[in-house]
């Protein structure tokens, strides 16, 4: 039998395991409903993916904030003037900013587990551990009806 040197990450991924269907739905809820980073938690990747949305919509915000800090301030020192004191710019920013990372975050939370599971998945087949088949939540089906006729289709359970 030969032996296989695993690599940290390799041992940290197997160690890790695969992400089951309640964390990758649930993160994916979260991650649509809240943000920041959460659905990724929920799903064991924040170190991952995770800290990148917490850190980018934190970022967004605050410029968005910052930038309506600024037009309501020179509005209440000029009295309606047009001027925004360049809180107009923080405030696109912001607005473009928060729409990319939560887009991206939602992207991940539900396309990322799988990308996970595949690569423990190849990891247990390059090492000749077994890897389950989702023969029970895939199946093929052929059923008689009462007119002598059949029908066939695939059925999924979750």
């Amino acid at each position: 039998m030969m032996q296989v040197q695993l690599s940290r990450d390799d041992a940290e991924l197997l160690q890790r395991g695969e992400i089951s269907d309640g964390q990758h739905v649930g993160g994916g809820v979260v991650s649509l409903f809240v943000g920041f980073g959460i659905g990724q938690a929920v799903q064991g990747r924040y170190g991952e993916t995770g800290w990148i949305f917490t850190v980018g919509e934190i970022a967004s915000c605050t410029a968005l904030f910052i930038g309506l800090n600024k037009v309501f301030d020179t509005f209440d020192d000029s009295n309606d003037s047009a001027d925004t004191g360049g809180g107009g710019g923080l405030i696109l920013g912001g607005l473009v900013g928060l729409l990319v990372f939560r887009v991206w975050e939602v992207v991940d939370a539900f396309g990322g587990p799988s990308k996970h599971n595949r690569k423990v998945r190849d990891l247990k087949m390059r090492l000749g551990m077994p890897v389950p088949m989702y023969t029970q939540r895939l199946a093929p089906f052929i059923n008689r009806t009462r007119d002598n006729g059949a029908t066939a289709g695939v059925m999924f359970r979750f």
